[in-house]
């Protein structure tokens, strides 16, 4: 249990179930659910409390073998001759515990039921995105031009009452006046701001630091993790794959127009891989999305948008759906290689969601989607 400055107030051994989820297409990417006693001696206040969950392995006790000066073997046991002056013995090291953390959280929605004198909580917790999207601007906002994009995305996230900030700063600025009429969520107004950059949308880690830094593609990005069916896995049976490919485009085709300055930038980007089921030469045919965007922040960041609208759009026809045992590490959007010989897959996926029940000995799932080549 932490304050809203995120000290710690107490340890919660009244937590009787819950679950954390990562849904990274979701506004709010963290939530969580606890099933908890009200703590004696402490009033939980549940309009700014948070609650930090962490994930703890016990390490194995372990054995070092040390030759050490025959004078000094009667200080560690057992032992056993090397030699006439020195010994060979096994120190013992306890194991200790490891821990990860799997986010902070806002309460919310709690629900109280009496079972004879106690009072159970049920409770549904959200990300510190919930501050952003709560928070309104209440007049028309705007940002003028020539405004760096991270002063401008700082000063928001300072606003909502945010210190713990990890955004890339690439020192581009805005090309034009923005305006976001009164009641627009600073949530929505960050996100506007990213995806002119192409950055990621604005995300929480698992230690509260809000961040968000240039897309990089899946197909592009080194691989965080490997799950394969062999005979170290951590994979449980019963992977599920699903192929979708109803009106799935293959040109992708973006406009943005400054009206300011009549200057225009234009981007395609065509799908060609002969191997991609939906790919032009597969098809025979184009089928063209076509969009236009009020801003961008120059040609590089409208080619990485339109490429990563793409990617993101063929990756859709494959996704796969697996358990394995808790592997707390998982953060936002991994990469994941994942190998199942029985299914015959041996390919690249971004994870979309993650999610684990708050239990020792409990289950993992995962949600991912495969990444494709568009050449």
């Amino acid at each position: 249990m932490l304050d809203q400055n995120e000290n710690e107030i107490l340890e919660l051994d009244n937590v009787e179930g819950g679950s954390v989820e990562m849904a990274s297409l979701s506004d709010l990417k963290r939530s969580a659910k606890f099933s908890m006693k009200e703590p004696e001696g402490y009033d939980i206040d549940y309009n700014s409390d948070r609650i930090q969950v962490f994930v703890e392995f016990k390490m194995p006790t372990e054995y070092e073998q040390n030759i050490v000066d025959d004078d000094e073997w009667y200080f560690i046991s057992p032992g056993f001759y090397t030699d006439q002056t020195r010994k060979m013995v096994m120190t013992k090291k306890e194991g200790g515990w490891v821990s990860f953390s799997l986010g902070i959280f806002l309460l919310s929605s709690p629900t109280q039921v009496e079972e004879g004198k106690s009072v159970y909580r049920d409770i549904e917790a959200y990300d510190k995105l919930l501050i952003l999207q709560e928070d309104k601007v209440t007049d028309r906002y705007t940002i003028s031009a020539g405004t760096s994009y991270y002063d401008a995305m700082v000063d928001i996230l300072e606003s909502a009452g945010a210190d713990k900030i990890n955004i890339e700063n690439d020192d581009k600025v805005i090309n034009n006046d923005k305006e976001w009429d009164p009641g627009t969520e600073k949530l929505r107004i960050l996100n506007d701001l990213v995806s002119d950059l192409n950055f990621t949308q604005l995300w929480v880690d698992e230690y509260g630091y809000f961040r968000t830094s240039g897309y990089q593609s899946p197909q592009n990005a080194p691989t965080d993790y490997i799950y394969e069916d062999d005979e170290l896995s951590v994979t449980l049976e019963g992977m599920e794959e699903e192929l979708d490919l109803f009106d799935l485009p293959n040109v992708f085709n973006v406009v943005v127009a400054n009206p300011d300055t009549e200057e225009e930038f234009t981007s395609i980007v065509e799908n060609t891989n002969p191997n991609h089921p939906r790919s032009i030469p597969r098809l025979g045919r184009r089928v063209v999305r076509f969009e236009e965007k009020d801003d961008i922040a120059d040609q590089d960041s409208l080619d990485g948008h339109v490429e990563r609208l793409a990617s993101n759009a063929s990756q859709i026809y494959g996704k796969v759906k697996f358990d394995t045992a808790i592997m707390p590490f998982h953060s936002y959007s991994n990469v994941i290689r994942v190998r199942n010989s029985v299914l015959g897959i041996d390919h690249k996926f971004a994870e979309t969601s993650w999610s684990i029940d708050l239990e020792a000995g409990s289950d993992m799932s995962h949600e991912m989607r495969r990444v494709v080549s568009l050449v």
